[in-house]
């Protein structure tokens, strides 16, 4: 599930939609959650759907590690790639917000990041500073070093913040989350109870 301070734009015929703040949303919110309305699908049900659902696929699921299709239920699924991101994601099924996100502003996310294949390589437009231009399978490894203190970042913001999503958050995942980047699981509780 989405932050529920966002809302679907138009943002032009080339990007199409995204997913806007309508309120700043601070470092270390929890933007994203996999709810149990998000359909996962595996590469059996993938290979067996007709070819017309192939671009919707393509266009709004994300990779699991595993190799699963996630296809988000709400306006997750318009979240737009950015070589600088200001949502990253964790293995336990939550993105956190690495940096304020003012109203007004995008909420974006490295399509790298999500398990991507090769034959899945795209032009970037992104502009942002330090736009790779082409995003493909290779800069995961590139950039997991980049990405992991980005994300510990976020989690060490985690419990400064108000978190309209932490509720829906899988059992022991923040912890986990938080181990493995290296951030004090009490220090990301201080305001969550």
């Amino acid at each position: 599930m989405i932050h529920p301070d966002t809302v679907l734009q138009f943002i032009s015929p080339e990007i199409g939609y995204g997913v806007f703040a309508t309120r700043d949303i601070p470092q270390g919110t929890i933007t994203w959650v996999h709810d149990p309305l998000d359909q996962i699908l595996t590469p059996e049900q993938i290979r067996n759907m007709p070819g017309i659902y192939g671009d919707p696929l393509a266009r709004y699921t994300y990779r699991t590690p595993e190799g699963n299709h996630v296809l988000l239920w709400d306006l997750a699924r318009f979240m737009n790639h950015s070589c600088s991101p200001n949502c990253m994601g964790t293995h336990y099924g939550f993105e956190v917000a690495v940096r304020g996100i003012p109203a007004g502003s995008e909420l974006t996310v490295d399509y790298a990041t999500l398990y991507m294949t090769p034959e899945e390589a795209f032009d970037c437009y992104c502009r942002a500073e330090g736009c790779r231009w082409r995003i493909s399978k290779d800069d995961a490894a590139n950039l997991v070093d980049q990405w992991a203190a980005q994300v510990q970042v976020g989690l060490l913001h985690i419990g400064e913040v108000d978190q309209l999503l932490f509720h829906l958050l899988s059992n022991g995942h923040l912890q986990r989350a938080c181990g493995d980047h290296g951030v004090p699981y009490q220090l990301s509780l201080r305001r969550l109870f």
